[in-house]
């Protein structure tokens, strides 16, 4: 469920935010959204995503370093670096990117106990490259593009938690 979607502009730096409620309790959810090889069931298929990284843990952990290759913009393969930067087990998690398409990229997935499951947030802040070109570009295609994945990811998530 899109509860709230919002991006703005603030100095070439882009936010949005997402919240949706799952019907199962937070350590199914837990389960599921940091085990890393995931990321592919919840990305649209178009994107080509393809984990690339060896042997990760089937669990993130602060540090931990995912390496994939995705093609998100004219179905051009790029790779993609992120790191896991902070961990609070069955509450939260920060991805941020090293190499790949933004300037500057971070999510924070944040889970809360709800009286009917589990609350999920996500909140991405990210730049895209190349200065005011790049915010020119975020207008015409890559919020439309960002918003897009996620409403997969929502979809998705809804088919497995609360049907």
């Amino acid at each position: 469920m899109l509860l709230k979607t919002d991006t703005f502009f603030n100095y070439k730096m882009f936010k949005i935010k997402r919240k949706q409620l799952l019907q199962k309790d937070i350590k199914t959810i837990w389960n599921f959204i940091s085990n890393p090889y995931n990321l592919e069931k919840i990305t649209p298929k178009d994107m080509s995503f393809e984990i690339i990284s060896k042997n990760l843990e089937k669990e993130i952990y602060p540090e931990m370093i995912i390496k994939y290759k995705v093609a998100p913009f004219l179905k051009i393969k790029m790779k993609w670096v992120t790191k896991i930067t902070e961990v609070q087990s069955e509450k939260k998690f920060i991805d941020k990117q090293i190499k790949g398409p933004y300037s500057f990229w971070e999510h924070e997935h944040i889970l809360e106990k709800h009286e009917k499951g589990t609350m999920m947030y996500d909140v991405i802040k990210y730049k895209p490259p190349l200065g005011l070109i790049g915010s020119l570009c975020n207008f015409l295609f890559i919020k439309n593009k960002l918003n897009g994945i996620f409403n997969f990811r929502e979809n998705f998530l809804e088919e497995k938690f609360n049907k």
